[in-house]
């Protein structure tokens, strides 16, 4: 999952590792393939933050392009387990899910994608590190609070 990206395309130090954690996971065998989800969500810039993502793995972190997918529809968490559901996991055959973003948002990200990939799905979030302080936990908390899942 992303964070934020300048209008460029360059991305925060939160977005870097997050992707940095993936690809990870992905040269240790736990994942077949990255998918960088987000939609271009800067006024002033018509790059999809999924495209930035797709591009720091590549360029930077030296993936090849084949196992990387992008998905530029989602506009936030919910929308990433969505559309990744509906346009990869359904299409592809998928049933191990493993989703990456910040240790912070790993409790909330766990919530919403066993909730909308249901229990015919092995879902499993990995946290990466993150500069957070003690007010931006509790905002977390809060939001995490709005959600009520019967999973």
């Amino acid at each position: 999952l992303a964070n934020l990206m300048d209008a460029q395309g360059v991305l925060n130090d939160e977005s870097r590792e997050r992707m940095a954690t993936a690809v990870r996971a992905l040269k240790a065998g736990m994942a077949p393939l990255i998918l960088a989800c987000g939609w271009p969500y800067r006024d002033d810039s018509d790059l999809a933050i999924a495209d930035a993502m797709a591009s720091f793995a590549t360029e930077e972190l030296q993936v090849d392009s084949d196992k990387v997918l992008v998905e530029r529809t989602s506009r936030d968490t919910v929308g990433d387990a969505v559309f990744s559901k509906r346009n990869f996991a359904i299409p592809f055959g998928w049933k191990r899910i493993l989703t990456v973003t910040s240790s912070y948002h790993q409790a909330r990200t766990l919530a919403i994608f066993s909730f909308v990939y249901g229990p015919s799905f092995h879902v499993v979030v990995k946290g990466a590190k993150s500069d957070t302080n003690a007010s931006f936990a509790a905002s977390e908390a809060k939001v995490s609070g709005c959600f009520s899942f019967d999973i």
